[in-house]
C-alpha cells in the first residue's frame, strides 16, 4: 500500500495518533514521516496530509519501519531495508522526532531488517533524574529480543546492549516480530516463523502461556479494546513481495486475529504530541473547523439517524 498525494510518499509502515485531535494521525511512507486527516465516517482515497520531516540519509533500500511513542510523547522510528543485497550488513538506524518536528538519529548498526521495541514503566521520577530503564528491542536476524537501558533526560541516549530473550534457547526456531507489552511488564513476543506468540517475563527470563496462530509467520502484537483486554495478533500473507509465493496447506497468513480472556491488560496507546506552534497554518486552520460545533442542520440530522438506530453521522 502507498501513500498518494501531488507526489509518491512511498510504503506505509507505521501509524500513530495525534494528541488531542481524534481525526489526525502519523504515519511512516517510504522515508517520509506525513501527519494526515482521517475521518473514519468518509471514504476519501487522497485525504489532507504534509509532510512533517523525512530521513535524507538512509542507505539504499532503507526505509521506516516500526515507530512507536515514548513516555514523554515523542516518536522513535526504526528503519528497515527492501534490499536482499545488503541483508547482511548492519545498516538498521533509530531516529527520534521530537515535539518541535526535529529529527535525530539515536541509534546505528542494528541489523538491517528490524522489529519492534517497547518501553518498561518508568515512574516520572525516573524521567526527571535522568535514571535508566528498560527498552527492549526485538532482533529478528538474530532470533534475539535485546535489552537497552533507556536514558530520557539530556537528549535522549539508548546504550548498553545485552541479550536477553534468544529464542533457540526455549526450542523456538523462529524471528521475533513486532512486540507488545501489558501492564505487568511482560512481553507478548510474536513468533515470524513460529505459528504463535508467547508470553514472556523479562524479569526473570521465563516464558509462560504460547498462543497457536494458524499462520506460520506471525509478525506484530499490539492491545486494543476498551480496557485493552484484547490482544491483536497480525500476521503475514503471501504473494506480497514475490507473485505466485507458495501458500502452505491450511496457512491463515495474511489475517488479523483478536485473542479474548487472557486476563491481562495491555499499556495505555501513547500518542505523539507536536507544537502547533510548528504545524503550518493549514493545518492549524483545520483544527479550529473541527472544533466548530455542527450547524443546525447536521444536529437535525444527527438526531434522526440516533432516533433510527442509526450509529454514524
Amino acid at each position: 500500500m502507498a501513500i498518494l498525494g501531488y507526489r509518491e510518499l512511498g510504503l506505509l509502515s507505521f501509524a500513530v495518533p495525534v494528541e488531542g485531535q481524534a481525526e489526525e494521525f502519523v504515519v511512516g511512507g517510504g522515508n517520509n514521516i506525513i501527519l494526515i486527516e482521517w475521518d473514519s465516517s468518509k471514504n476519501r482515497k487522497h485525504p489532507p496530509h504534509i509532510v512533517l520531516d523525512s530521513a535524507i540519509d538512509l542507505p539504499l533500500g532503507n526505509r521506516w519501519g516500526y515507530a512507536g511513542v515514548d513516555h514523554s510523547k515523542k516518536l522513535w522510528i526504526v528503519t528497515t531495508n527492501d534490499n536482499p543485497e545488503i541483508y547482511g550488513e548492519n545498516l538498521g538506524m533509530v531516529y527520534r522526532l521530537n515535539k518541535d518536528r526535529k529529527l535525530k538519529k539515536k541509534l546505528v548498526g542494528l541489523n538491517s531488517i528490524t522489529g519492534g521495541f517497547a518501553w518498561d514503566h518508568p515512574s516520572p521520577g525516573d524521567i526527571k533524574r535522568g535514571v535508566s530503564y528498560r527498552f527492549y528491542y526485538a532482533d529478528p536476524p538474530r532470533k534475539q529480543v535485546a535489552l537497552y537501558d533507556f536514558i530520557a533526560s539530556n537528549g535522549e541516549k539508548i546504550e548498553n546492549r545485552q541479550p536477553l530473550l534468544w529464542l533457540p534457547r526455549h526450542n523456538l526456531n523462529c524471528d521475533p516480530g513486532r512486540i507488545a507489552m501489558d501492564t505487568r511488564g511482560y512481553l507478548w513476543v510474536p513468533l515470524i516463523g513460529g505459528r504463535g506468540v508467547i508470553e514472556y517475563n523479562p524479569m526473570i527470563d521465563r516464558t509462560f502461556r504460547f498462543i497457536d496462530i494458524p499462520a506460520a509467520k506471525v509478525g506484530a502484537c499490539v492491545f486494543g479494546g476498551d480496557a485493552m483486554e484484547i490482544l491483536f495478533v497480525s500476521t503475514i500473507g503471501y504473494e506480497y513481495k514475490e507473485p505466485h509465493q507458495h501458500r502452505p496447506h491450511a496457512d491463515e497468513g495474511g489475517h488479523i486475529y483478536a485473542i479474548r480472556n487472557l486476563g491481562v491488560n495491555g499499556e495505555q496507546l501513547r500518542k505523539y504530541f507536536v507544537n502547533e506552534a510548528k504545524l503550518p497554518q493549514e493545518i492549524i486552520q483545520a483544527r479550529a473547523r473541527r472544533a466548530l460545533p455542527p450547524s443546525p442542520g447536521r444536529r437535525s440530522l444527527i438526531r434522526l439517524l440516533r432516533g433510527a438506530g442509526g450509529s454514524r453521522a
